[in-house]
């Protein structure tokens, strides 16, 4: 959809124009989290098991991978793909340590 709209806004010149992609940053570890696992609810263990297999990222890591996705590719690179904190592709040309305790890079 985002290579539907980088063509459609692609605007007349420079002032007009904007790029547009996808980043998928992972479940983030924080207070959102910590709520939806409290309680008792239909649901709740998928929020538990995020916790549970050391799912969740720390917002820390989700600012270098968006950081690095804003600022370090350029308009071809950062709207060719959807971006995904998971893919191992970029990981070297952003990650710094591991992506949470149990992965690796």
């Amino acid at each position: 959809m985002y290579r539907a709209w980088n063509a459609d806004c692609s605007g007349n010149d420079d002032k007009e124009r904007f790029i547009v992609s996808c980043a998928m940053p992972g479940v983030v570890d924080g207070p959102m989290q910590d709520a939806a696992r409290q309680g008792e609810y239909p649901g709740v263990e998928f929020y538990r098991t995020f916790k549970e297999k050391n799912m969740l990222i720390g917002p820390e890591k989700v600012a270098e991978f968006l950081s690095w996705l804003l600022f370090s590719t350029d308009e071809v690179e950062f709207s060719s793909q959807d971006w995904n904190i998971f893919d191992k592709s970029h990981h070297r040309q952003w990650l710094t340590g591991p992506l949470n305790t149990s992965s690796e890079t």
